[in-house]
């Protein structure tokens, strides 16, 4: 392991603060940093996890376990929302990520969401593969439109997306509306189209 160590400077308190930090640590660290995230973010006895503070929790130990800052003493009300305004205001664990040893990061999370896997039996990877999959989905509803459509449909389409609140769009009324144009009727005489509902 080649373990490189760097200085840099932070404000938090209207103070500018030096720090040391390095771009590796041992295997043993990283194991501590990724069960102390782990455990934080799940619930041994609901096997529920908060996976919006996972980023944070994980930014959290980076300066813990990647820095000389002592950011216990720091934030001394151990609140979460104080740790956070920390991270927001300083930007420690972003300087600190950015210069770490090339595809250690990716590591780390791949290696915290198995540890979150086998605990809650959830694979956070399926949940952005999901998303991916919807994403496609609505792109290949979106190809299956005929933009050759008479004018009468196409104001159809028009007038119905325009009563959607944009705030408020969902699949299944982009689908709906869709629908409700017509042109799904013109479009499924050329060949079978299916929805999910």
């Amino acid at each position: 392991m080649n373990r490189i160590s760097k200085t840099s400077n932070y404000y938090w308190n209207e103070e500018k603060n030096t720090f040391t930090y390095w771009n590796n640590i041992s295997i043993e660290e990283q194991q501590t940093l990724v069960n102390a995230v782990a455990r934080a973010v799940v619930n041994e006895s609901s096997k529920d996890f908060n996976f919006l503070l996972i980023d944070s929790i994980f930014d959290y130990t980076v300066i813990k376990m990647f820095t000389d800052i002592d950011i216990d003493n720091i934030v001394e009300s151990g609140q979460l929302e104080d740790i956070i305004n920390f991270l927001d205001a300083t930007y420690v664990a972003d300087t600190v990520k950015t210069d770490l040893e090339d595809g250690l990061i990716e590591k780390l999370y791949k290696a915290l969401y198995f540890s979150i896997e086998y605990k809650t039996g959830v694979k956070i990877e399926s949940l952005s593969t999901s998303a991916i999959s919807l994403i496609d989905n609505i792109n290949n509803v979106v190809e299956q439109i005929n933009f050759d459509l008479p004018s009468d449909t196409a104001e159809s389409l028009k007038s119905i997306l325009s009563n959607i609140d944009v705030s408020d769009i969902t699949v299944d009324k982009l689908i709906k509306a869709y629908v409700n144009s017509g042109a799904l009727s013109e479009k499924s005489e050329e060949k079978d189209v299916k929805i999910y509902k």
